[in-house]
């Protein structure tokens, strides 16, 4: 890629929106760290249980991606997974470790 263009959209990008840029480093950074999260694999949320032994998702407490268990929650039925199945999980991950 040519310097001199690159300058000139970094300029652009300051000229319109000074945060843009900024914002998209911080995005950038943030999705980076989250990926190299050892406890969740950069999903922000792990599969535990309560205090009775019950299947549950909580919010990943390393990369703190969501700021409760109740975000994390909604987060995982928003993305289509109505109900937590821990085996079912696991046998999905080992699906897709194969293929």
């Amino acid at each position: 890629m040519n310097h001199e263009w690159y300058n000139n959209f970094v300029d652009f990008i300051q000229l319109n929106n000074q945060n843009i840029y900024n914002e998209a480093c911080e995005y950038a950074d943030k999705i980076e760290e989250l990926e190299d999260c050892e406890a969740c694999y950069g999903q922000g949320y792990v599969h535990s249980n309560d205090e009775e032994g019950n299947d549950e998702i909580q919010k990943c407490d390393e990369c703190e991606e969501f700021e409760s268990d109740q975000d994390a929650r909604e987060y995982y039925r928003d993305m289509g997974f109505p109900e937590f199945s821990y085996e079912e999980e696991l046998f999905r991950r080992e699906e897709d470790s194969d293929a």
